[in-house]
């Protein structure tokens, strides 16, 4: 299978600005199941996501850095994703982009990797309008807009391994509690943690993903 993988991904390869990505995917604020495709030097590839989970890995071509995508259903220019260069393992958090009809979605990439995206932890990102804090166990931190942080697990959890997960938005230079919580941290089970700005309100909102990090090697674009 790493055989035929390989002999697959040599022709993307050519030039040195092509490089073969690992990445899982969500959908932040989709609904249903969706899919949008991804396209590099000739080859295609259906990536399916959902608000529901985390994905399995595909590999997928990022040319100069980018990966670009059209809808699965009508073939129009859906988003471009930017990955860092040292990036290998992405989860790639996809959402509908109301700002601008050419290009109806959008995303951003998260480093997938246990540095990162702690075994055990947590990985929070800060999509809100201004600044959060959180307290997860012994962890106090504060994340600007567009930050993330990721946390260890938990070392003060109670004999069920429950943690306290709270968060506070600055909101006229004072903080306010947004949501508070217990969720249970053990090896092998990880929590992605998005605040966001609620579109009616203006409040922030905390959207929580249990991950169980996939075993299974991730498929091959194919021609």
């Amino acid at each position: 299978m790493r055989l035929i993988l390989a002999f697959l991904l040599v022709p993307l390869l050519a030039h040195a600005q092509d490089r073969v990505v690992s990445c899982r995917f969500l959908g932040f604020q989709t609904g249903d199941t969706t899919s949008l495709t991804h396209v590099a030097a000739g080859t295609e590839l259906a990536c399916p996501f959902e608000t529901s989970g985390i994905s399995a890995p595909v590999s997928l071509v990022a040319v100069n850095n980018v990966l670009t995508f059209i809808t699965t259903a009508d073939r129009k220019p859906a988003c471009t994703i930017s990955i860092p260069p040292s990036m290998r393992q992405a989860l790639i958090v996809i959402s509908p982009n109301g700002s601008d009809p050419a290009k109806p979605w959008r995303g951003f990439a998260i480093e997938d990797s246990k540095k990162s995206f702690p075994d055990g932890g947590a990985l929070v990102v800060n999509l809100h309008s201004s600044n959060i804090r959180f307290v997860i166990g012994e962890h106090k931190y504060m994340l600007k807009p567009g930050d993330q942080y990721g946390l260890e697990m938990p070392k003060q959890v109670d004999d069920f391994n429950m943690a306290t997960v709270a968060f506070e938005f600055s909101y006229k230079d004072q903080w306010a509690k947004a949501s508070e919580s217990r969720l249970r941290f053990t090896e092998g089970l990880r929590y992605l943690m998005l605040t966001y700005t609620d579109p009616t309100s203006q409040r922030p909102r905390l959207s929580t993903y249990q991950d169980n990090p996939f075993k299974a090697a991730a498929s091959s674009a194919k021609p």
